[in-house]
């Protein structure tokens, strides 16, 4: 159980990790687009990735996701910003694309934390694109963020907060993306007080140390759109 729980910790703080520095790098987008700088200006990796892990993107996590994010640094530094050495683009959507990339390189292929399937949930056949499939990764995702939250009593992230940003990051960690985002913002709207019911329950669930039979996805898609259960299995971290 011990090794389970390192593994995950390590798994979240390089993906939490490379999650920060995306942050940082649009708000540089953002100060760059602000004062007019030419596009294709050169940045570099040190500057962002200076005190990374003290961000207070940190502080909302489980404290442990934090020495994660450490270790992961000390260890990996080179190899980190090596491949976080570019140029800026003021093409948003280009970053996103550019983040899940260095996110799948960092954290499979160099620190080798997490699995493949972390990176490949969005990359189905064009003919099950359909809104349960889509209902099942946003879902997964929402899952994700609540657990990440768990344990940590300073700073907790509403559930509001959650669901209303889960759009917007299926960029950062899935591709292709453009057609979950399709789907993502109707089923919010849709069931918006729904999704924030089944995720309050299973956050006192979680609380409780109940381990649910029935996973989120499965629960919530069956609810919202009757879509058929993909089995027990935990929101991949």
């Amino acid at each position: 159980m011990i090794i389970i729980i390192i593994i995950i910790i390590i798994i979240v703080g390089c993906i939490e990790t490379v999650n920060v520095y995306a942050a940082r790098l649009v708000k540089g987008l953002e100060k760059y687009e602000s004062n007019s700088i030419v596009q294709g200006t050169v940045f570099a990796a040190e500057s962002i990735i200076d005190n990374i892990c003290d961000d207070s993107h940190f502080d909302i996590l489980n404290p442990s996701i934090k020495y994660s994010c450490i270790k992961i640094i000390n260890d990996n530094s080179t190899s980190f910003m090596q491949k976080f050495e570019g140029k800026l683009d003021r093409n948003f959507n280009q970053v996103k694309g550019m983040m899940y990339e260095l996110k799948r390189k960092v954290c499979y292929d160099d620190v080798n934390a997490c699995s493949l399937y972390r990176f490949q949930m969005g990359n189905i056949s064009s003919n099950i694109r359909n809104k349960c499939s889509a209902c099942h990764i946003i879902s997964n995702d929402i899952d994700v963020a609540i657990k990440k939250n768990m344990n940590n009593k300073k700073n907790k992230v509403k559930l509001e907060e959650i669901v209303d940003n889960v759009c917007d990051g299926l960029g950062f960690n899935h591709s292709p993306y453009s057609w979950l985002e399709d789907y993502c913002e109707e089923m919010i709207e849709d069931n918006y007080s729904t999704i924030i019911d089944a995720a309050s329950f299973r956050k006192k669930l979680y609380a409780s140390r109940f381990n649910p039979d029935t996973s989120f996805s499965d629960s919530l898609c069956e609810e919202l759109f009757k879509c058929q259960k993909k089995g027990n299995h935990n929101a991949e971290l």
